[in-house]
């Protein structure tokens, strides 16, 4: 019968307990290991969402600025525009102003002429003609300097209805229906200025502001 070494079997069972006793504590190193692992795992998602939200909310902010600052830009600029528009229209306007006035300062001033005009007929009612003594007493003409004797007579007649009649401007034949040669061979229309008979055709003599025109129907040459 063979004998038992307990020695031996001792050594062995301490061994095996040892060789337990490691495999636990490893087994048990990778479990903790795991846990720790899945745990970091878990925790990092929340990190990284965390740090993207605050990432989006950064970027939201820095877009909002940009908007901001662009909205100020552009404000700005509309409202440079404006004014540079607004300037250029005054001076535009100032230019134009100043213009209109030095043409109207360099334009030569227009000389007005006043005078009055009678047609005296008295001598034709005299004579046993059927007119007044006179178609037109004291009217006013006003013109520009320039005008002539002819020019305030043919507006005088056309005011008071009074036709005139001549073939040539320098030659006046009749005036309201009295004709010349109608109260003898000598008879017919002349004209003064200023009581002074002028010998020359009403439509070359100039008016001169106050000038007193008369134009008298005469029956003989001493009248």
């Amino acid at each position: 019968m063979k004998k038992i070494n307990f020695k031996e079997n001792k050594k062995k069972i301490i061994i095996a307990v040892l060789v337990a006793v490691l495999c636990v504590c490893t087994a048990s190193g990778v479990i903790i290991g795991a846990e720790q692992k899945r745990n970091a795992q878990e925790k990092t998602p929340t990190s990284s969402a965390l740090q993207t939200a605050s990432s989006i909310e950064a970027q939201s902010e820095n877009e909002t600025q940009s908007e901001s600052e662009t909205q100020e830009a552009q404000s700005e600029s509309t409202s440079n525009a404006q004014t540079k528009a607004e300037k250029t229209t005054k001076n535009a306007t100032t230019e134009k102003a100043q213009t209109t006035q030095s043409e109207k300062s360099t334009e030569p001033e227009i000389k007005k002429v006043c005078v009055t005009v009678t047609i005296n007929c008295k001598h034709a009612a005299e004579y046993g003609a059927k007119v007044p003594d006179y178609f037109v007493s004291g009217a006013k003409y006003t013109a520009e300097q320039g005008a002539t004797v002819f020019d305030a007579l043919e507006s005088v007649c056309a005011d008071n209805g009074l036709a005139i009649e001549y073939k040539r401007k320098t030659y006046i034949e009749g005036i309201g229906g009295l004709k010349a040669l109608d109260c003898g061979a000598s008879s017919g229309w002349t004209y003064r200025v200023n009581g002074e008979l002028i010998m020359k055709a009403a439509s070359k003599c100039e008016l001169n502001d106050g000038d007193r025109i008369e134009w008298i129907y005469v029956t003989d040459a001493s009248q």
